[in-house]
């Protein structure tokens, strides 16, 4: 990371696919479907990058079975209530952390 301000807009450019990651998780869970992270943020590329393709996981022997989620106003309610939850708790510490990351580096004497 070049600059400081860089690092936070990664950092903040992370929160939609942490928190649309967090909600197929949920929708899987509840449909008795358990999948590592890893294909959690596969899955979350895919929706975020547009993608309207099905999408296909593991072994081509295997039965394919499709899924289904369902995103209801009450999913969008809580996502957004998370984000408010992240940018009011857990952002002022991301950036603390950053800064005192690239102290050394930016506040050179």
């Amino acid at each position: 990371m070049d600059t400081l301000q860089e690092a936070l807009l990664k950092a903040a450019g992370q929160v939609p696919h942490l928190m649309l990651a967090q909600l197929l998780d949920e929708k899987l869970k509840a449909q008795g479907f358990k999948f590592s992270k890893s294909r959690i943020h596969k899955i979350v590329q895919h929706i975020i990058t547009g993608n309207t393709e099905g999408l296909t996981f593991g072994d081509k022997r295997r039965r394919v079975q499709e899924i289904k989620i369902d995103v209801k106003d009450e999913d969008l309610e809580r996502m957004t209530k998370r984000v408010d939850d992240f940018i009011r708790n857990v952002f002022p510490r991301v950036t603390e952390d950053l800064v005192e990351a690239h102290q050394a580096r930016f506040f050179k004497h």
